[in-house]
């Protein structure tokens, strides 16, 4: 049986997406879950407990921490600040593609889980055209992805950017 590559797709994306969310329990499993997806057996988390997953994530991804970050949002990559210009034209094109962030929803329509769910869901009712197009606002993730090898600790943040980025080069190619 063959494995339908949008599907596969679909699972890294949103594996990804949750990866990029602030950690919880389940991250050592949903990085077991990936890297099998993507063939990568030196990811591990083995000698990492919740608190440290944690501490790690916080130290790389929010914004007000000290030292290197890695900060999650498409408009701090494309315009240097938070909630910039990126910010409003990636919401117009959530808009204009009846696609409504879900008000309990904490993250921005900026921040990479929310763009890699979307993305997910383009993938998955067959909108390669479309996904295509939204992934222009995805053009920093290889820059994002550089800098977490050099910023993070943890194998699992680059693993899952790495993981995007190839999805989302690969709908550039027919």
């Amino acid at each position: 049986m063959a494995i339908d590559r949008s599907s596969e797709e679909v699972e890294v994306l949103l594996l990804c997406a949750d990866l990029m969310e602030y950690p919880d329990e389940r991250h050592p499993d949903l990085v077991q879950r990936l890297a099998a997806l993507v063939n990568d057996d030196t990811c591990t988390l083995s000698d990492w407990n919740a608190e440290e997953i944690a501490a790690e994530y916080l130290q790389v991804f929010s914004i007000g921490a000290s030292g290197k970050r890695t900060v999650p949002y498409a408009a701090w990559w494309r315009d240097g600040q938070l909630r910039g210009p990126a910010f409003r034209r990636i919401e117009a094109f959530y808009t204009e593609q009846g696609y409504a962030l879900d008000p309990e929803e904490p993250l921005p329509a900026d921040h990479l889980s929310v763009m890699l769910r979307f993305l997910s869901i383009l993938i998955e009712e067959g909108e390669r055209e479309t996904a295509k197009a939204f992934s222009r606002f995805l053009t920093w993730l290889n820059d994002f992805e550089k800098s977490l090898e050099s910023t993070s600790v943890l194998c699992s943040f680059p693993m899952a950017a790495r993981a995007a980025a190839r999805i989302v080069a690969s709908l550039k190619t027919p």
